[in-house]
């Protein structure tokens, strides 16, 4: 049986290290950052070698009936008041209606925050409409596959992209129907850096209850010096921990923290064969494997 989830972060450190000249816990500063980049070097391109499946995040998203909330405005202002409204931040990015305004698209920008300012008339209480068009999919996140849709007598997959015969401000109006097709957009940008926040929206605004399924593919997250001894444990299989301190490893060969007695060439043949074992390692289809053979009904 493999042993899955065997591995620690600082083992991995530890294990990358061996052929430095000092260890983790000894090192300057400076040189506590460059093991921590060839690791993150390292594992960034371990888990391109990964099959798809061990990369992916499934995700369901319910998109529900429009929500209803009492605010307060304030005329030519993008911002509002509201009484409470705990989970807020999950509504954050989806199309609004607000009060005698909402014939005017809108969207909520942020936490009491619109995209365009309120130009519906004087200052005062009204109504904000938060529509179920768009569900936060977080930070630098790719969908990996198809997206599909579901209701409680069918299904469908949507269509990528802004419709054909549609021009890119068109999808800016309020418009309610069955969901016929997904994007995804930035929510926040880099300004002072701040990590980046998208959105997975869909068009039209769904006019019932519906259910989203989808995959997210997973990027690892990058290590810091504070997880220098940290004890998590890593999702490796255990025939892959020497393959992975090889990966991890290469970024070290010519640095300033190598042992001058720890052989180089050694090092590079080893990140070479981990290379190739990890390639062979992935699922090929079955048409492309030399032990299998085509028939009319399959294999």
């Amino acid at each position: 049986m493999l042993l899955v989830l065997a591995m620690t972060i600082t083992e991995l450190f530890a294990a990358t290290s061996r052929n430095l000249s000092t260890v983790p816990a000894s090192m300057s500063d400076v040189q506590q950052q460059i093991l921590v980049q060839s690791v993150n070097a390292g594992l960034a391109e371990f888990v391109e070698f990964l099959p798809a499946h061990r990369r992916a995040e499934p995700r369901v998203e319910r998109l529900a009936l429009p929500v209803t909330k009492n605010i307060t405005v304030t005329a030519g202002s993008k911002d509002f008041t509201v009484g409470t409204w705990a989970d807020q931040s999950d509504f954050v990015g989806r199309t609004v209606l607000v009060g005698s305004d909402a014939t005017f698209y809108n969207r909520l920008a942020a936490v009491n925050t619109l995209l365009h300012p309120y130009e519906g008339g004087g200052s005062g209480s009204t109504t904000l409409e938060v529509k179920s068009d768009a569900v936060l999919i977080g930070s630098l996140q790719e969908i990996d596959g198809d997206v599909l849709l579901s209701w409680q007598s069918a299904s469908s997959v949507l269509r990528f992209g802004i419709p054909a015969h549609m021009h890119a401000d068109d999808v800016l109006r309020n418009e309610a129907g069955l969901p016929t097709h997904w994007w995804v957009e930035p929510l926040s940008g880099i300004t002072g850096g701040a990590t980046p926040q998208f959105v997975l929206r869909v068009w039209p605004q769904p006019d019932a209850v519906y259910h989203l399924k989808f995959n997210l593919r997973l990027w690892p997250t990058a290590f810091t010096t504070s997880d220098l001894a940290a004890t998590t444990v890593l999702p490796v299989l255990q025939r892959e921990e020497l393959d992975l301190v090889a990966l991890c490893e290469r970024g070290l060969i010519g640095s300033q923290l190598w042992l001058g007695s720890a052989d180089k060439d050694e090092a590079r043949t080893r990140y070479a064969e981990a290379a190739t074992r990890l390639d062979r390692a992935k699922p090929k289809p079955g048409h492309t494997q030399a032990t299998l053979c085509r028939t009319k009904k399959g294999f």
